[in-house]
Formats: C-alpha cells, structure tokens, sequence
C-alpha cells in the first residue's frame, strides 16, 4: 500500500499549478494565504436567494493553536471518544455516525501527553467503539518533528492528539479503490462528530492534515494496509483564537 495518503493526489499538482490564483510559496506566505481564504469564504458573497429562517443554533468553535497546561479531566476524554462508540441493537451494530457501506474502516488512536489527561498514563491508544474503551498500543513519546514546523508549537501544547487510519482491508474489498475516497469522507463526518463533542465539553482543537506521519508511524503498530489521513489536536485553552 502507499505510505502516505498524498501519494494519491500528488498527480494532480500540475492541475492546480493552472488555475487562476494559484501561488506556489502560498502556505508560506501569510498575507496571501488570509486573502485567498476571505476570498473563498466570500465567493457567493455577491449573489441573491429567497431568505431561509435563521433559527440554527449558532456554534462557537474556533481553532484553537495555544492551549493551557491545565490537563484534561477522564470525564471530558471520555465525553468526547463516546461520540464515536458503537452499541449492539437486534443483533446488530450501530453507530451515531454514517459510513460506507456500514463498513467503518477508520481506526481512531489517541497519544496522551505526559499528565495532560488524568487518570492516564502518557502514550498511544486505539479506541474500541463496540466496547468504549482505549487499549494501550505504547507508551512511546512522539516527537513534535514528526509535524511541520507550523504545526509543531500547537502539537507541544496540547494534551491529547487524535490520529484517524484508514484499514484497506476493512472496505477495499468491497469497493475497490473507491474504498479510500469513502474512507476519507468517514473521516470528515468524525471530525464533524469530535470537534462537535469538543466544544460541548468546553475543550479546544484543531485538526492538522499534512504531518510527516512516516516518521512515527512504527509507533501504532499498523498493518501495511492502513493509511493515515488526519489528526486533531485538543486540550484545555485560556481563549479562543483562529
């Protein structure tokens, strides 16, 4: 299997070296990568519709790149890795999300600084959905060079991270190639479910794409058919900024 999920859409850089605003040191450059997002944000700005009743509950979540050193309680953890467990109903199983098939091929580990959670020892955990429970994969302590330099001060601060690896095995044989693209969109609606579950619970996150997975990744002692897709840092935080 690949090593890392950008193996798959590295083929399309030439596709976006032609478009309109494209800027090669734009992840480099703050000012043009703010202006690129206002203007994505904005760009039916200038349209018209019929209005809608505006009576959605208003969300506070922010991304959140500075946290506390206050740890975590067992109790918000738990709050928060629940929103993805799994119950057994009829004989069958169910979850409060949707995926794929029903296949639900993406494994949540979680990497717990060292007593920023407590009631837990420092290291790396996979979570069991059916029983709600985290199982200790290693006690290793992941160095914050696995992230890129960005990334690396939010990655030291906060108290837990959660990494979610795609198991080929586990939809790949159903769908094929395709089995990935479903994975990654099961991968968008938990962060929905955790970053929902986070702010419910009063804890900041914010969800990091891109890392130097490689370098870590004998750590969670996965199969040669997983990938890693994404992670979430999260933690206790003084005041929100984005």
């Amino acid at each position: 299997m690949i090593d890392r999920i950008n193996d798959v859409f590295d083929k399309f850089d030439e596709t976006a070296k032609k478009l309109p605003d494209w800027q090669e040191d734009m992840m480099y450059d703050v000012e043009a990568a703010n202006r690129f997002v206002n203007a994505s944000v904005r760009r039916h700005s200038d349209k018209n519709g019929f209005p809608l009743k505006d009576t959605a509950k208003m969300s506070n979540r922010r991304t959140v790149r500075k946290f506390s050193e206050q740890p975590v309680s067992f109790e918000k953890l738990s709050a928060v890795l629940s929103c993805l467990r799994a119950y057994e109903k009829d004989g069958n199983i169910r979850f409060s999300y949707p995926s794929a098939g029903g296949l639900y091929p993406v494994d949540v580990y979680i990497y717990v600084k060292e007593g920023m959670v407590e009631g837990i020892g420092s290291g790396i955990y996979l979570y069991l959905p059916l029983q709600n429970e985290l199982m200790s994969v290693s006690a290793e302590k992941l160095p914050a060079k696995a992230h890129y330099f960005g990334n690396r001060d939010i990655f030291s601060s906060s108290a837990f991270s959660v990494y979610l690896v795609y198991d080929a095995e586990r939809s790949m044989p159903k769908y094929n190639g395709m089995g990935l693209y479903y994975g990654i969109v099961d991968s968008g609606i938990m962060l929905g479910y955790l970053t929902a579950a986070c702010e419910e619970n009063g804890i900041g996150t914010c969800i990091i794409g891109d890392m130097n997975f490689t370098s870590i990744r004998n750590y969670f002692g996965l199969s040669d058919n997983m990938i890693y897709l994404s992670c979430m840092e999260a933690g206790n935080f003084n005041g929100r900024n984005e």
